[in-house]
């Protein structure tokens, strides 16, 4: 399996679950833009992340 169709298969899976939720798939496929790609890993988690000028953590 390529990154990929497994970054596609994710993606489906996601949406799907969402639905099954009571949620629109627009809102299961707004989702999956934020996630980003499959290359994400969580060690690199925090260098995606900052700080606003509240105080909060994006």
């Amino acid at each position: 399996m390529t990154e990929h169709s497994e970054w596609l298969r994710a993606r489906d899976e996601l949406v799907d679950n969402v639905v099954r939720l009571g949620f629109p798939k627009e809102l299961g496929l707004e989702m999956t833009k934020n996630l980003g790609s499959p290359r994400t890993r969580p060690g690199n988690l925090s260098m995606n992340h900052r700080e606003d000028t509240n105080g909060i953590h994006n």
